[in-house]
């Protein structure tokens, strides 16, 4: 396990260019993020009062992807999911906190939601050339874990509520990971379960390029932390 720098984040353009994860301090000082509703109207307590229905607001075209495609993913994987993976239609904050307590294992996925936007308002400083960033929202519950990826853009990962564990490979492992084929709609994903605390115990019989993995990191993330994540970097959390 190699530890991660810490990087003061008063200026996201430098950020943007950081080639390697790094854990950055002080988002909850920043001018715009210290103004955020978030900090507040997150919590549990809250959001186990919100009766409104905020996952049915999803584009019916991230609807019809998360359905056909995500769904399907942890049986294969694994992972005993409770529930469909990802996919909450017509679900309150309240009752998916009720349905956290409960033992189910849900997870929102990474979708924008209009309604919470402006719980993390101003942040155009963290996008590109000026443009308004994409802000995605993740919900989850306690033990779930999702599987190793990595995505195409760079990613500021902003712990708001809740903490979660966040593991990191360098893409120089990217040939030992057995990740799909880049024909396959799963690209981005490695075939291998087990990558977190509680899972399947990694086969490395089966999945021998696994030895050639040396290196990893992790963080742990509580609310007000922030992880910068370069584009390509495998990542998972739990």
């Amino acid at each position: 396990q190699e530890a991660l720098p810490r990087v003061p984040l008063d200026d996201f353009a430098k950020v943007r260019n950081l080639q390697r994860p790094a854990i950055l301090t002080g988002i909850r000082q920043h001018h715009q993020a210290k103004q955020w509703k978030a900090w507040d109207a997150w919590t549990e307590t809250a959001l186990s009062k919100q009766s409104r229905n905020y996952f049915s607001a999803l584009e019916k075209h991230t609807r019809d992807e998360w359905t056909t495609f995500f769904s399907p993913i942890p049986d294969k994987l694994g992972l005993g999911l409770t529930s469909p993976y990802s996919f909450l239609e017509n679900t309150s904050f309240s009752e998916f906190v009720e349905r956290c307590r409960e033992g189910q294992l849900l997870y929102t996925g990474g979708s924008e939601h209009k309604r919470l936007d402006e719980d993390v308002v101003p942040h155009d400083e963290m996008g590109l050339n000026g443009e308004k960033p994409w802000v995605p929202y993740y919900w989850a519950c306690s033990g779930l874990c999702e599987y190793l990826h990595y995505d195409w853009q760079g990613v500021l990962l902003v712990q708001v509520t809740g903490e979660k564990d966040v593991i990191i490979v360098d893409p120089r492992f990217y040939d030992h990971l057995h990740v799909y084929s880049t024909l396959h709609k799963a690209n981005r994903y490695t075939r291998i379960p087990g990558f977190c605390p509680g899972s399947t115990p990694l086969d490395v019989n089966r999945y021998q390029g696994l030895r050639n993995v040396t290196a990893y990191h992790h963080a742990h993330m509580t609310p007000g932390d922030a992880l910068w994540i370069p584009a390509f970097w495998h990542h998972t959390s739990f």
